[in-house]
Order: C-alpha cells, then sequence, then structure tokens
C-alpha cells in the first residue's frame, strides 16, 4: 500500500515569509483556551491544540518540554517549528490559535521528519486553504 501525503510548497518570495509578533500566542489564557476548548491532534512527534475562533487572524505557539533534551535541543527544535511554519504561512486559512507540543521522541530525529509531521497536522486540523496549495501545485512542474 502506498500512502501518498499531501504537501505545501515552501513560499517563494523571500520577504513574504515572516513571522509578525501579532502571529504569535503570548498570554496563558490562549494557551489554555487551545488545550480546554481546542481540538487535539496528536502525532507521533508533535501535538496540535487547534481552537477556531473565526476572526480575521491566526496565531500559533510552541511548547518543548525539558524531557525533549537539553536548551540546545529544545531551541534548535523550535527553530525549525518556526521555519516550518514562516514558510508555509501563506497556505493557511485565517481563523485559529494553534498550540505545538513537542514531545519527548522528537528530541532526535531530523528536521525533516518534523517538518513533515508539522505539516500533516496543519492539513488534519484543516488549517490549510487547499485552494491556495493547488494554485501553488500546478504553477511547479
Amino acid at each position: 500500500m502506498v500512502i501518498v501525503l499531501r504537501r505545501i510548497p515552501q513560499g517563494s518570495k523571500r520577504g513574504d515569509n515572516k513571522f509578525p509578533r501579532n502571529e504569535r500566542l503570548h498570554r496563558q489564557r490562549d494557551f489554555e483556551r487551545c488545550v480546554k476548548n481546542g481540538r487535539a491532534l496528536r502525532g507521533k512527534l508533535l501535538a496540535a491544540y487547534i481552537y477556531w475562533h473565526g476572526e480575521q487572524m491566526r496565531r500559533v505557539a510552541f511548547s518543548v518540554g525539558k524531557a525533549v533534551g537539553g536548551a540546545v535541543v529544545r531551541n534548535r527544535i523550535k527553530r525549525w517549528l518556526r521555519e516550518a511554519y514562516r514558510t508555509r504561512r501563506w497556505a493557511l486559512n485565517f481563523g485559529f490559535d494553534l498550540l505545538i507540543v513537542v514531545r519527548p521522541t522528537c528530541g532526535s530525529v531530523r528536521r525533516e521528519e518534523i517538518d513533515l509531521e508539522f505539516e500533516q497536522l496543519l492539513f488534519r486540523a484543516g488549517a490549510v486553504d487547499k485552494s491556495k496549495v493547488a494554485m501553488a501545485g500546478e504553477g511547479k512542474a
């Protein structure tokens, strides 16, 4: 059996790939709302909590606990996740808060595995605007 994974092409314009401050979750109550009222999605390496609020914004946060590894490992994984979000944010819908929690098994894997699982969680959560992905896929041969 062959499993076909849907992928989001990375953004092409360098200036468009930003992760602005207003797209980050900051407050404890926002984190709690994602966990308590949001939809939970679990993968082998990551867990995601998505809370749909319907406003014209999206916010994201990443949580990496000490069980994952030392500070160097935790910071590296956060950098990888921010990069994965930053280069794919052009294809995402608005109206949600997303909390990504890194599982301890994530400390010893490659970047590509984390990137792929992050992408698949976005698809499963319904955060990807499939029309934008389809249009981007047609332009690339």
